[in-house]
C-alpha cells in the first residue's frame, strides 16, 4: 500500500477515535442544565427570558431601520 494512503488512513483513525470519545464522554447541553443546582436553574431560566427580551429590542430596531418613519411623532 502506497505510504500517503496508508498515512492517511491512520489519521482519518486517530482523528475520528478522539471525536468518537469526545461523543462518548462529554456531557449534552441539557444534561448539564439538568444537573445545576436551583438557585443555578433559575438564574440560568431568568437570563435565558432576559436574552428573549433583547432579541425584541433587536427586531424593533430593525424594523425601524427598514422603516424610515419619523418615529418622534
Amino acid at each position: 500500500m502506497n505510504r500517503i494512503v496508508k498515512s492517511l488512513m491512520y489519521g482519518a483513525g486517530i482523528v475520528g477515535f478522539g471525536y468518537a470519545t469526545m461523543k462518548i464522554t462529554a456531557p449534552s447541553p441539557q444534561h448539564v442544565i439538568d444537573s445545576l443546582s436551583p438557585e443555578l436553574r433559575a438564574d440560568y431560566e431568568k437570563r435565558k427570558n432576559d436574552r428573549n427580551s433583547v432579541e425584541g429590542v433587536l427586531q424593533m430596531i430593525e424594523e425601524a431601520r427598514r422603516n424610515p418613519r419619523d418615529i418622534s411623532k
